[in-house]
């Protein structure tokens, strides 16, 4: 054992392998314990304090005392069944193996630290730490400062704490390489971050597992790949969790939760909010709960390639299916569905809110609950079954069914080009007083301003000879379009709707599409 002091200069001072005392007292030193249980005092100046290890080795005490002081320890060689077990512990400790091997740190601002080849858990100090984890699956706890984190083979994660700041945090490309504060890591697997009450911004580019709390305050949070588990807390949050398993969970507020594609889970919690499901093919079943509040669903099945569409809506246990039985959402309390189709024969079923569910080129199903919905059909013939509210139903091109429930209702003619052959006749089978056939211009070319010419007649040839681009045929209830007006027949018109109820159709039932 030795005990040697130090004077006000620089000094270098290398101790034995047995229990030394190292004292630096002024200047900058360098004080290297090497093995044994060793006692480090820096004192005054911005001092280097490195301890050595053999197995068997017991505690160590280092004190920086005054300046930017740092530690340095290597534990690589170690092979006791357990790695550095939580950090510095309650009592300011590194603890490794059996409670007598552990360093005692104190006023300590910079760690440079090799880690056991077993699972260790690695807090640093407010200085630029370097961290390397080594073996096994490592957790690294910077406290600030700029720092090289290292985490070697296993699953290793990074922890960043900002709860305890009311101020928003930006926190910007953490990708594959490291920190807007110029914090850099290699071989880090997983992230989690922690921030305070204020207005966040996170964004995360690397494929990581990634765990993101904000606590509070209205937050932007954007991860990669990677199976990512991200919760808002209080305030208005946009959650995006990008490709992977992800959960999202929104927690109080209006949120907008956007888990990406994979098989995701969505918890909205309390406020109104807006919830989102990426597709992607192959990806299996998501798990979408509203919570408290008029939420909505959106998601877009129009890539899918599968030779099956959205099965029937929702099935029996509560779930948009779609192609084989893992393959669809299970959505729990959602009041308003904004679907996208895909290229089959698909069946869309609506909430008790406002509904936007649109087909494609298969020969679609709608079925809407209450609310204003819209129900756009797409190519195909499609069928609609509106129920209560003021819908909007639009047929597309094809010879569509459809029926718009209680409620004022808007029936949509408009295939986005000039009126042709392949508008087809839709059918509607319950137009009532305050319904409304809209008129698109583009498709109904010959509408000047905001008026169609219309008139009642009681016969198809009486229509064929009628002056109004619009006529009403009373005995079968048939709706044509009289492109040629003052000339006989229809030019390049037709028939293109049909009410199948008999309904007394009047100029005033009739509106062109601003």
């Amino acid at each position: 054992m030795v005990n040697i002091r130090g004077t006000a200069g620089n000094d270098n001072l290398i101790g034995t392998s047995d229990d030394d005392v190292l004292t630096g007292l002024e200047g900058d030193d360098i004080l290297n314990g090497l093995t044994g249980a060793d006692f480090l005092f820096g004192g005054d100046g911005n001092d280097a304090l490195i301890l050595g290890y053999v197995p068997g080795d017991e505690s160590d005490t280092v004190n920086g005392g005054q300046g930017i002081d740092s530690l340095t320890f290597d534990w690589s060689t170690a092979n006791a069944a357990t790695g550095i077990g939580s950090g510095i512990d309650g009592s300011g400790k590194y603890v490794y193996g059996t409670p007598d091997q552990r360093i005692t740190a104190i006023s300590i601002e910079r760690f440079i630290v090799t880690g056991t080849i077993r699972n260790d858990e690695l807090f640093g100090g407010t200085g630029d730490d370097i961290f390397r984890g080594g073996e096994g699956n490592d957790r690294f706890i910077p406290n600030g400062g700029v720092n090289t984190l290292i985490g070697g083979s296993g699953k290793d994660s990074v922890v960043i704490n900002f709860s305890l700041t009311t101020l928003g945090q930006t926190v910007t490309n953490v990708g594959t390489s490291g920190l807007t504060n110029g914090t850099t890591f290699t071989e880090i697997e997983a992230f989690t971050l922690t921030t305070g009450s204020g207005n966040d911004i996170i964004t995360l580019t690397g494929d990581y597992d990634d765990t993101i709390s904000t606590t509070a305050g209205d937050d932007i949070v954007s991860t990669n790949g990677g199976n990512d588990r991200v919760n808002g807390g209080a305030g208005n949050d946009r959650l995006d969790a990008g490709a992977g398993d992800d959960v999202v969970e929104g927690d109080i507020g209006d949120d907008v939760l956007n888990s990406g594609t994979g098989a995701d889970q969505i918890f909205a919690g309390d406020g109104n909010d807006a919830l989102i499901v990426g597709y992607a093919p192959g990806d299996e079943g998501d798990i979408v709960v509203g919570g408290q509040g008029i939420d909505s669903l959106t998601f877009d099945w129009s890539a899918s390639n599968d030779a099956t569409g959205i099965g029937s809506g929702i099935d029996a246990i509560g779930r948009y299916n779609y192609g084989i039985p893992d393959q669809g959402i299970r959505a729990d309390s959602i009041e308003r569905f904004i679907v996208t189709g895909t290229s089959k024969d698909d069946g869309f079923q609506g909430g008790t809110d406002a509904d936007i569910l649109r087909g494609g080129n298969g020969n679609d199903t709608f079925t809407s609950r209450s609310g204003d919905d819209q129900l756009i059909g797409g190519r195909g013939n499609d069928r609609f079954f509106a129920g209560e509210g003021n819908d909007t139903l639009h047929g597309d091109i094809g010879k569509d069914t459809l029926e718009g429930g209680s409620g004022q209702d808007f029936f949509i003619f408009d295939i986005g080009k000039a009126f042709n052959r392949s508008i087809g006749v839709d059918t509607i089978v319950d137009f009532e007083r305050f319904d409304k056939i809209v008129l698109d211009k583009t498709t109904f070319k010959g509408i000047k301003g905001q008026r169609a010419s219309f008139a009642s007649v009681g016969s198809i040839s009486q229509a064929q000879k009628s002056a109004a681009l619009v006529v009403y045929v009373r005995p079968t209830g048939g709706l044509f379009y009289n492109q040629n007006q003052a000339d006989d027949g229809f030019g390049t018109g037709k028939q293109f709707a049909n009410l199948a109820d008999g309904f007394k159709f009047v100029r005033s039932n009739l509106a062109v599409q601003v």
